[in-house]
């Protein structure tokens, strides 16, 4: 890779999330690919776009972003082979912080974590308990926020289009419930 392309990709990288498909998808892959950056530093790329994205959670307020960031965290756990850090650190997240999130944020959370575990179960497969132990937090948080009033944080307030009812909610809650509960814990 050239010296005088390097800045270049790596902001190409960090803004498609490494994410080769998506580069693709946008028509940029075949000017990334004339950058011809070697494997191992992509992989440094992400793992410093990892621990960014993990310095933003700690320090944002702003639920949507919340609910971005906790995403972009949990399609890491699909990418790059890095481990499980990103996953790892959103489930900690989540327990610490769940109390000073809106109904709505932490269905977002809960759905973003569900499918990060996904991710997660294939990479490892025979980390049952931490499977068990995901599932176990989200249906409890779901379950949690039925028990009590709906919430919605006025960060979502541009969703003009979005049916923020209560009754709308607890069905979004409900299904979401449904998803882990109709998931063995080996097929999350």
């Amino acid at each position: 890779m050239r010296s005088e392309n390097y800045q270049e990709a790596k902001n190409m990288f960090f803004l498609y999330r490494g994410n080769g498909f998506n580069m693709w998808h946008d028509g940029v892959i075949d000017k990334y690919d004339t950058f011809e950056v070697p494997r191992e530093l992509e992989n440094k790329w992400y793992e410093e776009y990892v621990e960014e994205k993990i310095q933003q959670l700690r320090t944002e307020i702003n639920k949507d972003k919340i609910t971005s960031l906790f995403f972009d965290l949990g399609e890491a756990t699909e990418q790059r082979g890095i481990g499980a850090k990103p996953f790892l650190f959103i489930i900690d997240y989540l327990k610490c912080e769940r109390l000073k999130f809106d109904s709505f944020t932490l269905i977002l959370l809960a759905g973003n974590l569900r499918r990060a575990l996904k991710a997660y179960t294939r990479k490892y497969p025979n980390d049952k308990k931490t499977q068990k132990n995901v599932k176990t937090l989200c249906l409890e948080i779901l379950s949690g926020i039925l028990d009590g009033p709906i919430t919605v944080s006025e960060d979502f307030s541009y969703m003009t289009h979005y049916d923020f009812s209560e009754e709308n909610l607890r069905r979004r809650i409900e299904d979401e419930i449904n998803q882990w509960d109709t998931k063995s814990d080996n097929k999350l």
